[in-house]
Protein backbone atom coordinates (compact mmCIF):
# COMPACT_ATOMS: atom_id res chain seq x y z
CA UNK A 1 0.00 0.00 0.00
CA UNK A 2 1.38 3.34 -0.83
CA UNK A 3 0.47 7.14 0.16
CA UNK A 4 2.15 9.29 -2.19
CA UNK A 5 1.17 7.22 -5.71
CA UNK A 6 -1.36 5.79 -6.57
CA UNK A 7 -3.46 7.19 -3.12
CA UNK A 8 -2.14 10.69 -3.57
CA UNK A 9 -5.80 11.84 -3.45
CA UNK A 10 -6.10 11.05 0.35
CA UNK A 11 -5.48 13.22 3.58
CA UNK A 12 -5.59 12.84 6.82
CA UNK A 13 -8.58 14.95 7.82
CA UNK A 14 -10.20 13.75 4.45
CA UNK A 15 -9.89 10.01 6.71
CA UNK A 16 -10.97 11.61 9.99
CA UNK A 17 -13.89 13.46 8.36
CA UNK A 18 -15.27 9.85 6.85
CA UNK A 19 -14.33 8.24 10.46
CA UNK A 20 -16.08 11.16 12.76
CA UNK A 21 -19.27 10.83 10.02
CA UNK A 22 -19.24 6.94 10.39
CA UNK A 23 -18.89 7.33 14.47
CA UNK A 24 -22.86 8.01 14.11
CA UNK A 25 -23.82 4.85 12.12
CA UNK A 26 -23.16 1.26 13.31
CA UNK A 27 -24.21 -0.40 10.35
CA UNK A 28 -22.12 1.76 8.27
CA UNK A 29 -23.02 3.73 5.33
CA UNK A 30 -21.80 2.54 1.72
CA UNK A 31 -19.55 4.88 -0.68
CA UNK A 32 -22.54 6.45 -2.54
CA UNK A 33 -23.99 7.68 0.61
CA UNK A 34 -20.85 8.91 1.71
CA UNK A 35 -20.04 10.63 -1.28
CA UNK A 36 -23.40 12.70 -1.09
CA UNK A 37 -23.49 13.08 2.95
CA UNK A 38 -19.88 14.63 2.86
CA UNK A 39 -19.97 18.40 2.09
CA UNK A 40 -17.10 19.18 3.70
CA UNK A 41 -14.69 17.41 1.47
CA UNK A 42 -17.04 18.93 -1.73
CA UNK A 43 -16.32 21.97 -0.32
CA UNK A 44 -12.59 21.96 0.31
CA UNK A 45 -12.02 20.37 -3.72
CA UNK A 46 -14.30 23.11 -4.91
CA UNK A 47 -15.23 20.35 -7.13
CA UNK A 48 -17.41 16.96 -7.39
CA UNK A 49 -14.57 14.88 -9.40
CA UNK A 50 -11.60 16.11 -6.96
CA UNK A 51 -14.08 15.34 -3.85
CA UNK A 52 -14.29 11.49 -5.50
CA UNK A 53 -10.90 11.24 -5.88
CA UNK A 54 -10.30 12.68 -2.26
CA UNK A 55 -12.83 9.99 -0.99
CA UNK A 56 -12.09 7.01 -2.87
CA UNK A 57 -8.40 7.08 -2.07
CA UNK A 58 -9.19 7.69 1.91
CA UNK A 59 -11.08 5.00 2.43
CA UNK A 60 -8.51 2.80 0.19
CA UNK A 61 -5.62 4.23 3.07
CA UNK A 62 -8.58 3.80 6.20
CA UNK A 63 -9.47 0.23 4.42
CA UNK A 64 -5.58 -0.67 4.65
CA UNK A 65 -4.67 0.58 7.92
CA UNK A 66 -7.75 -0.81 9.31
CA UNK A 67 -9.64 1.78 10.64
CA UNK A 68 -12.47 1.13 8.02
CA UNK A 69 -13.65 -2.12 7.62
CA UNK A 70 -16.74 -3.88 5.05
CA UNK A 71 -17.28 -7.26 3.99
CA UNK A 72 -18.05 -6.96 0.66
CA UNK A 73 -16.73 -4.37 -2.17
CA UNK A 74 -20.96 -3.21 -1.92
CA UNK A 75 -21.26 -3.36 1.51
CA UNK A 76 -21.78 -0.39 3.61
CA UNK A 77 -18.10 0.68 5.14
CA UNK A 78 -17.84 0.95 9.04
CA UNK A 79 -15.74 2.58 11.50
CA UNK A 80 -13.46 -0.32 13.40
CA UNK A 81 -14.01 -0.13 16.75
CA UNK A 82 -10.87 0.88 17.99
CA UNK A 83 -11.27 4.14 16.16
CA UNK A 84 -15.07 5.10 17.21
CA UNK A 85 -13.87 4.37 21.11
CA UNK A 86 -11.24 7.01 20.57
CA UNK A 87 -13.56 9.61 18.88
CA UNK A 88 -16.18 9.38 21.43
CA UNK A 89 -13.16 9.82 24.01
CA UNK A 90 -11.79 12.55 21.94
CA UNK A 91 -15.27 14.13 21.72
CA UNK A 92 -15.05 14.21 17.95
CA UNK A 93 -11.81 16.57 18.08
CA UNK A 94 -9.04 16.26 15.41
CA UNK A 95 -6.32 16.58 18.09
CA UNK A 96 -7.90 13.52 19.86
CA UNK A 97 -8.04 11.75 16.83
CA UNK A 98 -4.90 12.43 15.15
CA UNK A 99 -2.57 10.21 17.72
CA UNK A 100 -4.89 6.71 17.52
CA UNK A 101 -4.58 7.41 13.66
CA UNK A 102 -0.82 7.79 13.33
CA UNK A 103 -0.33 5.00 15.42
CA UNK A 104 -2.47 2.98 13.18
CA UNK A 105 -0.08 4.07 9.98
CA UNK A 106 2.66 2.90 12.20
CA UNK A 107 1.63 -0.40 12.75
CA UNK A 108 0.44 -1.26 9.07
CA UNK A 109 3.73 0.26 8.11
CA UNK A 110 5.21 -2.17 9.97
CA UNK A 111 3.54 -4.77 9.16
CA UNK A 112 3.87 -4.03 5.32
CA UNK A 113 7.73 -3.91 5.94
CA UNK A 114 8.21 -7.05 7.61
CA UNK A 115 5.93 -9.09 5.05
CA UNK A 116 7.16 -7.26 1.83
CA UNK A 117 10.62 -5.90 2.85
CA UNK A 118 9.27 -2.45 2.15
CA UNK A 119 7.42 0.09 4.11
CA UNK A 120 4.95 2.42 2.20
CA UNK A 121 6.50 5.74 0.72
CA UNK A 122 5.37 7.86 3.30
CA UNK A 123 7.14 5.94 6.49
CA UNK A 124 9.94 5.54 4.58
CA UNK A 125 9.79 9.39 3.59
CA UNK A 126 9.00 10.75 7.20
CA UNK A 127 11.91 8.21 8.41
CA UNK A 128 14.71 10.10 5.88
CA UNK A 129 12.56 13.89 6.67
CA UNK A 130 13.20 13.29 10.89
CA UNK A 131 16.73 13.12 9.94
CA UNK A 132 17.70 16.36 8.34
CA UNK A 133 18.63 19.14 10.51
CA UNK A 134 15.72 21.32 11.41
CA UNK A 135 18.21 24.24 11.53
CA UNK A 136 18.82 23.77 7.80
CA UNK A 137 15.26 23.04 6.73
CA UNK A 138 14.41 22.23 3.41
CA UNK A 139 12.76 24.30 0.41
CA UNK A 140 9.07 24.18 0.27
CA UNK A 141 9.32 23.50 -3.77
CA UNK A 142 10.32 20.35 -5.34
CA UNK A 143 13.39 21.60 -7.06
CA UNK A 144 14.77 24.17 -4.06
CA UNK A 145 14.10 22.00 -1.56
CA UNK A 146 14.15 18.11 -1.50
CA UNK A 147 15.20 16.60 -4.67
CA UNK A 148 18.99 17.36 -4.66
CA UNK A 149 19.31 15.33 -1.43
CA UNK A 150 16.77 12.73 -2.91
CA UNK A 151 19.00 11.98 -6.21
CA UNK A 152 21.95 11.90 -4.61
CA UNK A 153 20.72 9.03 -2.02
CA UNK A 154 18.64 7.32 -4.84
CA UNK A 155 16.28 7.21 -2.66
CA UNK A 156 12.30 5.99 -4.22
CA UNK A 157 10.16 6.76 -1.55
CA UNK A 158 9.63 10.47 -2.61
CA UNK A 159 10.65 10.37 -6.56
CA UNK A 160 8.90 13.52 -8.05
CA UNK A 161 6.64 16.92 -7.61
CA UNK A 162 4.06 15.51 -7.04
CA UNK A 163 4.31 13.13 -4.76
CA UNK A 164 7.02 15.71 -2.70
CA UNK A 165 3.38 17.61 -2.54
CA UNK A 166 1.26 14.54 -0.73
CA UNK A 167 3.95 14.01 1.45
CA UNK A 168 4.06 17.60 2.63
CA UNK A 169 0.19 17.45 3.51
CA UNK A 170 0.68 14.17 5.68
CA UNK A 171 4.23 15.04 7.41
CA UNK A 172 1.90 18.19 8.58
CA UNK A 173 -1.18 16.84 9.35
CA UNK A 174 0.20 14.02 11.27
CA UNK A 175 2.70 16.21 13.56
CA UNK A 176 6.27 15.50 11.77
CA UNK A 177 6.66 18.97 10.38
CA UNK A 178 6.10 22.78 10.25
CA UNK A 179 5.72 24.94 7.67
CA UNK A 180 7.20 28.74 7.40
CA UNK A 181 5.04 30.09 3.94
CA UNK A 182 7.52 32.92 4.63
CA UNK A 183 10.68 31.90 4.46
CA UNK A 184 9.54 29.26 2.36
CA UNK A 185 10.71 26.14 4.14
CA UNK A 186 9.98 23.11 5.89
CA UNK A 187 11.38 21.73 8.88
CA UNK A 188 11.41 18.28 10.80
CA UNK A 189 9.36 18.81 13.94
CA UNK A 190 7.81 16.03 16.14
CA UNK A 191 6.49 17.88 18.91
CA UNK A 192 2.93 17.58 17.92
CA UNK A 193 3.49 13.57 16.57
CA UNK A 194 4.85 12.78 20.31
CA UNK A 195 2.21 14.80 22.12
CA UNK A 196 -0.16 12.59 20.43
CA UNK A 197 1.43 9.16 22.24
CA UNK A 198 2.17 11.00 25.45
CA UNK A 199 -1.27 9.25 26.92
CA UNK A 200 0.08 5.64 25.86
CA UNK A 201 3.72 5.94 27.44
CA UNK A 202 4.53 6.20 31.10
CA UNK A 203 4.39 9.27 33.36
CA UNK A 204 8.07 9.14 34.03
CA UNK A 205 10.95 6.72 33.28
CA UNK A 206 14.77 6.43 32.30
CA UNK A 207 15.32 8.72 29.12
CA UNK A 208 16.78 5.57 26.93
CA UNK A 209 13.52 3.48 27.81
CA UNK A 210 10.90 6.38 27.46
CA UNK A 211 12.63 6.80 24.11
CA UNK A 212 12.26 3.24 23.21
CA UNK A 213 8.82 3.21 23.99
CA UNK A 214 7.76 5.96 21.80
CA UNK A 215 9.42 4.21 18.92
CA UNK A 216 7.47 1.64 19.57
CA UNK A 217 4.83 3.72 18.50
CA UNK A 218 6.60 5.60 16.16
CA UNK A 219 9.12 3.86 14.70
CA UNK A 220 9.91 6.57 12.00
CA UNK A 221 11.75 8.45 14.97
CA UNK A 222 14.85 6.44 14.51
CA UNK A 223 13.52 3.00 15.10
CA UNK A 224 15.51 0.36 13.79
CA UNK A 225 13.17 -1.21 11.84
CA UNK A 226 12.52 2.03 9.72
CA UNK A 227 16.35 3.14 9.94
CA UNK A 228 16.91 -0.26 7.74
CA UNK A 229 14.67 1.38 4.99
CA UNK A 230 16.70 3.85 4.40
CA UNK A 231 19.37 4.13 2.14
CA UNK A 232 22.66 2.54 2.74
CA UNK A 233 26.05 4.27 2.14
CA UNK A 234 27.61 7.88 2.84
CA UNK A 235 25.10 8.94 5.26
CA UNK A 236 24.74 7.91 8.45
CA UNK A 237 21.37 7.49 10.27
CA UNK A 238 20.18 8.11 14.08
CA UNK A 239 18.21 6.24 16.55
CA UNK A 240 18.38 10.23 18.04
CA UNK A 241 16.92 12.24 14.61
CA UNK A 242 17.64 15.95 14.99
CA UNK A 243 13.17 16.31 13.95
CA UNK A 244 12.85 14.16 17.25
CA UNK A 245 15.31 16.09 19.27
CA UNK A 246 13.56 19.40 18.69
CA UNK A 247 10.35 18.03 19.26
CA UNK A 248 11.42 16.78 22.95
CA UNK A 249 12.92 20.57 23.63
CA UNK A 250 10.14 22.13 22.39
CA UNK A 251 7.78 19.96 24.37
CA UNK A 252 9.98 20.57 27.89
CA UNK A 253 9.52 24.78 26.78
CA UNK A 254 6.05 24.06 26.49
CA UNK A 255 6.13 22.59 29.88
CA UNK A 256 4.46 18.71 28.61
CA UNK A 257 8.01 16.79 29.42
CA UNK A 258 10.73 17.44 32.12
CA UNK A 259 14.39 16.32 30.50
CA UNK A 260 16.33 15.35 33.58
CA UNK A 261 20.10 14.77 34.03
CA UNK A 262 20.71 11.41 36.06
CA UNK A 263 23.59 9.98 37.81
CA UNK A 264 23.00 6.66 36.07
CA UNK A 265 25.03 6.90 32.43
CA UNK A 266 24.15 3.77 31.38
CA UNK A 267 20.82 5.35 30.64
CA UNK A 268 21.89 8.69 29.54
CA UNK A 269 21.01 10.22 26.22
CA UNK A 270 22.38 13.53 24.56
CA UNK A 271 19.97 15.85 23.34
CA UNK A 272 20.90 18.64 21.24
CA UNK A 273 21.36 20.47 18.31
CA UNK A 274 23.74 22.76 16.53
CA UNK A 275 26.77 23.03 18.72
CA UNK A 276 25.15 22.42 22.41
CA UNK A 277 24.43 18.98 23.61
CA UNK A 278 22.42 18.00 27.27
CA UNK A 279 23.36 14.65 29.31
CA UNK A 280 19.30 13.58 29.84
CA UNK A 281 18.48 10.48 32.08
CA UNK A 282 15.43 10.68 32.93
CA UNK A 283 11.98 11.70 30.80
CA UNK A 284 9.19 12.88 33.42
CA UNK A 285 5.54 13.81 31.43
CA UNK A 286 4.17 17.01 33.42
CA UNK A 287 0.94 16.84 34.68
CA UNK A 288 -1.64 19.07 32.63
Amino acid sequence: MEYLRGNAAASAMGLFVICRYLSAYEDGRTEAELRDALEVLRAAQGASDGAAAVLTASLAIGDAIGILTRTTATSPWCLESSAAANLSEAKGQWDGFRGHLLWKIMEQGRAQAGETGEAPDLIRGLTWFMQLNPMDPLGLSWEEGPYPLLKALNFDAIERSDQWRPFRRWALALGFARASETAKVLLPDASTAITGQIPFLPRAGSAAEWLKLLRGRLPVLGGQVMLEQLPAGGTTWTSLPPGLILGLLKLESAGVLSLESSDDASDVVALGLGGSSRQVGRIVVKES
